[in-house]
């Protein structure tokens, strides 16, 4: 007799162990579906987070055109979206901008994205004219050292200077109107500098300016104050034209170059003060307009369509004249320094280095005025013990070109809202011209080359 074995115990072990399979397998496939859907949908969510941080971006960068100097961090939310853009201040001229995106993945769990962009105030970016482009002061600047002197010979007045590449141009009064009143100076070793060439022009230069291979000069004659000269090539030097300006028979006292119009002060008299030439020509400058402010224009600064004049004047040591279009000047603001700042009679020289601060240099003080307030305010004032006859500011310092007979060159910090005395420099005689190029400062009366 044959016997059967029960098979039921084995199939029950086979369906369980079938059940145990597709539930493995139902648990993947869920879980692989779950997670591209979660996936598809983060991917989606970080999608709109780098479109919104974008958006930020490019909001800050469009604000920045027109107020580089008020842009700052800000947190904004909409849409399950919370925007950090936060800023940080370089440098003088530079801003970096993080704009972080947050949102929630799922309850108590959040994800971002950042964007990173570097701004830098181009309205502020000073062109190659002679007035100090370059880097930022670095190194020892409160210990400078003098690498260099030339010495003009007797009789010559150091008034102005401007650079050019490796050639610094030097404007003088002499004793003798026979005598050169502009020379060139190779300062490619500033521990070894060497007179180039140089020019007469006339009776004196009073003040320099530069653009490209021309240098424009304001001549300390009652005829033929602007005078320009052609110096593409600095080892001869080529006077193009001498022009008599309109209804003045005050010397030229202080010149400025912008966008192919020269701005040229002279002396208080009968005609106007400021008067404005188109040189796109310069061998034939053409007169345009003028400005008739009663008083002694002795510096110019323009910086964005404003013509920042440091005057004679008694209640308007600073004038503000609007030259966006240069057909007609408009004086739109000034400055009463003889009654905000401590013993100050007159504005001697002037810097703009931006939309926010004017550095105002007087008969006795660097004064640190605010120009994004109207009136202009006062920030802060420095006392130079001297005249400060010429002014340049770059990064954190100011240099100044001053008669204390002691520290003739001056270097004030600035960064703080009240400039003070940082270093300072003493020179067989006062010194009336600065500039300033990749942290080396150049200044008159006998061209000591300074560096930190």
């Amino acid at each position: 007799m044959i016997k059967h074995q029960s098979r039921t115990g084995q199939s029950t072990l086979e369906v369980m162990v079938a059940l145990s399979i597709l539930v493995v397998c139902s648990v993947a496939l869920i879980t692989v579906v779950f997670g591209n859907q979660f996936m598809a949908q983060y991917a989606g969510q970080q999608h709109d987070a780098l479109r919104v941080s974008q958006e930020y971006i490019e909001q800050a960068k469009a604000f920045a055109q027109n107020n580089f100097d008020a842009l700052g961090s800000s947190t904004t939310s909409n849409s399950g979206y919370t925007n950090e853009l936060m800023v940080e201040q370089i440098d003088f001229l530079t801003k970096k901008l993080t704009s972080r995106t947050t949102w929630y993945v799922s309850p108590g769990r959040t994800s971002n994205v950042e964007l990173v962009s570097i701004i830098t105030n181009w309205r502020s970016l000073l062109p190659d004219d002679g007035t100090g482009p370059g880097e930022d002061p670095t190194g020892e600047w409160q210990c400078p050292i003098t690498a260099g002197t030339v010495d003009l010979g007797p009789g010559n007045q150091g008034t102005d200077i401007v650079i050019k590449d490796t050639t610094v141009f030097i404007s003088g009064v002499a004793s003798a109107s026979a005598k050169p009143d502009i020379y060139t100076i190779d300062v490619s070793d500033i521990y070894s500098p060497s007179e180039i060439s140089n020019i007469n022009t006339g009776k004196g230069i009073n003040s320099l300016a530069i653009n490209g291979n021309y240098l424009y000069a304001a001549q300390n004659d009652t005829a033929n104050q602007l005078q320009i000269i052609d110096v593409s090539n600095p080892g001869a030097m080529l006077l193009v034209s001498s022009t008599t300006l309109v209804s003045s028979n005050k010397p030229g006292l202080s010149i400025f170059e912008y966008k192919h119009y020269v701005y040229i002060g002279t002396e208080f008299g009968t005609g106007n003060e400021l008067q404005i030439f188109d040189v796109s020509n310069p061998q034939t400058p053409v007169p345009i307009a003028g400005l008739n402010l009663n008083m002694n224009i002795n510096d110019i600064y323009i910086f964005d369509d404003r013509a920042y004049l440091a005057t004679s004047g008694f209640n308007q040591e600073l004038a503000v004249v609007d030259v966006s279009n240069p057909n007609a000047p408009t004086q739109i603001d000034s400055f009463d320094c003889a009654s905000q700042c401590s013993g100050s009679t007159q504005g001697m020289s002037v810097f703009a280095p931006n939309t926010n601060d004017i550095f105002l240099g007087t008969n006795s003080q660097l004064v640190k005025l605010s120009a994004s307030t109207t009136p202009i305010q006062v920030q802060g004032q420095y006392n130079a013990n001297g005249a400060v006859y010429d002014t340049y500011a770059r990064g954190y310092l100011s240099f100044l070109a001053n008669s204390n007979s002691n520290k003739e060159l001056q270097i004030a910090h600035i960064a703080t809202t009240s400039p003070y005395l940082y270093s300072s420099l003493n020179f067989p005689q006062m010194a009336t011209g600065v500039t300033y190029r990749d942290n080396v400062v150049e200044c008159t009366k006998d061209l000591p080359l300074s560096s930190s």
